[in-house]
C-alpha cells in the first residue's frame, strides 16, 4: 500500500523586498511568529509577501508555522517512508504575485534541497497549473485526497503546525463527507501536530523552540483567528 504524505501551507514570503518576486529561490516558509496585515473593515489577518520581523508583542502576529511544518515533514519522510509527498498542494493565495511561484514550489524546494537518504516522489502544484478552487485549507484538502486516489495510496499522513489543527480536522471530515463515494478506499487520514513529531524526533533539540511557541502571545492570538474560520465553517461561508 502506498503512502501520501501531506505537508500543510502555512504561508512563504520573500526576505529581500528587492529579489526577483517570480524567482522561487526568492522566497522562504514562514517563520514559528509571523506578522499578519490587518484588514481595517473585518478585521481579518492575511500574510505579507515581504516578511516583517518577527515580534510577539505586535497586535497583528500569529503562529506562522510554515518551516516547522517543513521540519516535521523532514522527520516523517524519515520515519515513515512514505512514497509520495506534497506541500501546501493548491494554487498560489493571493497575497503573492500572480507571476510569482505557488507556495507549493516554495515549500518542495526546500524539502527537495535537504539530505535525504531516502527520497520519495515531491508532487508539486506549479505556479501555472489550472485553478484547483479557492485557495484555503479545506480545497487543499480535497486536492490531496484527489491525488492520494490517483496514486492508488491507501493511506494519507497530514502534517500541520498543532494551533491550526482542529479546524484543519473539521475541513478534513467535510472534504471526505462530501466525496465519500470518492475517499471511500482510503484508510482514515492520520493528522498530526508538527510540533509533537519534532518532540519525538529530538526532545532536546526541539523543546525549546516548541516551548516557545506555545508560551508566546501570537499563539494565543491565533486562537481568534481559528474561530472565525470555524464560524465561517458552520455558516458555510469559508
Amino acid at each position: 500500500m502506498s503512502t501520501l504524505l501531506a505537508v500543510l501551507g502555512r504561508g512563504v514570503q520573500m526576505l529581500d523586498p528587492d529579489a526577483d518576486p517570480t524567482d522561487v529561490k526568492s522566497y522562504a516558509p514562514t517563520e514559528d511568529l509571523e506578522v499578519c496585515k490587518r484588514d481595517p473593515k473585518t478585521q481579518r489577518l492575511s500574510h505579507v509577501r515581504i516578511r516583517v520581523p518577527a515580534n510577539d508583542n505586535h497586535p497583528d502576529s500569529i503562529i506562522g508555522g510554515g518551516e516547522l511544518n517543513l521540519l516535521a515533514g523532514e522527520a516523517l519522510i524519515r520515519d515513515a517512508r512514505p512514497d509520495y509527498v506534497v506541500c501546501a498542494y493548491g494554487h498560489r493565495a493571493g497575497y503573492l504575485k500572480p507571476d510569482g511561484p505557488s507556495e507549493s514550489e516554495v515549500m518542495s524546494r526546500w524539502l527537495k534541497e535537504r539530505s535525504l537518504s531516502y527520497g520519495p516522489v515531491v508532487e508539486v502544484w506549479e505556479r501555472n497549473r489550472e485553478l484547483s478552487g479557492p485557495s484555503n485549507t479545506a480545497q487543499e484538502f480535497i486536492n490531496i485526497l484527489d491525488l492520494a486516489v490517483g496514486r492508488d495510496c491507501g493511506k494519507v499522513i497530514i502534517v500541520t503546525v498543532g494551533v491550526h489543527v482542529p479546524r484543519a480536522a473539521v475541513f478534513l471530515n467535510q472534504a471526505i463527507a462530501r466525496k465519500i463515494e470518492n475517499y471511500g478506499e482510503l484508510s482514515p487520514p492520520v493528522l498530526l501536530r508538527s510540533e509533537e513529531v519534532l518532540l519525538a524526533a529530538d526532545p532536546e533539540q526541539w523543546g525549546p523552540r516548541v516551548k516557545a511557541l506555545r508560551e508566546s502571545n501570537s499563539f494565543a492570538e491565533n486562537w481568534e483567528r481559528e474561530t472565525l474560520g470555524m464560524r465561517d465553517w458552520v455558516l458555510d461561508q469559508y
